[in-house]
């Protein structure tokens, strides 16, 4: 098993601005690459900020967050989220 240090940068953003219906009460919403200091790279949401100030160089702490409910059993799916690291 590898650990990975809960935070990162981002490499690469968009914004989704007409999404899965799921995520339709979230939209607009941004979603980036985000590379680890270890290299590993991964796709994950970016919240808690406007999604347009989310860009390359943006540095992200990971949050383990809801993700969705699925299907009408409301089956809760949780993983990683970014969100952004304030420069102080």
């Amino acid at each position: 098993m590898v650990r990975l240090t809960p935070s990162g940068t981002v490499v690469t953003s968009t914004v989704i601005h007409v999404p899965p219906d799921e995520f339709l009460n979230e939209a607009p919403y941004a979603m980036a690459i985000v590379e680890t200091p270890e290299g590993a790279r991964f796709m994950t949401q970016v919240v808690d900020c406007d999604p347009g100030t989310v860009g390359p160089g943006t540095e992200v702490a990971l949050e383990f967050r809801l993700i969705r409910k699925e299907g009408q059993s409301g089956i809760l799916c949780y993983g990683h989220k970014g969100v952004p690291v304030e420069r102080v």
